[in-house]
């Protein structure tokens, strides 16, 4: 049987734990449980358009409070990749402000 306690939850933000400025229903009840229990979970966004700050600020905002280490990016993982995967040391990067600041 599967043991639910050793998961790591991947949570898609962008339309599934919010729209816009509005939760989706239960959300904040559920995210709320994974924190309660002890749950290992990460907020997933390939919205490059932000910080990570200005996210916690948004779910605030919602009543879903998290901290920035709960939330992965895109750039996060593209970063990670091109550091521990690749011998280039220099790139052009094209993209906004948020996503550039990842790469410094």
């Amino acid at each position: 049987m599967l043991n639910y306690k050793n998961l790591i939850y991947l949570i898609d933000m962008d339309s599934t734990i919010y729209r816009g400025s509005l939760p989706i229903p239960h959300v904040k009840e559920f995210i709320r449980y994974l924190q309660d229990n002890n749950r290992k979970f990460l907020m997933v966004t390939n919205c490059p358009g932000s910080s990570k700050k200005k996210r916690v600020d948004k779910l605030s905002a919602m009543g879903i409070e998290v901290t920035e280490d709960k939330i992965i990016s895109f750039g996060d993982a593209t970063v990670d990749y091109l550091i521990n995967n690749t011998k280039f040391s220099r790139f052009y990067l094209i993209g906004s402000k948020a996503l550039e600041e990842l790469f410094i």
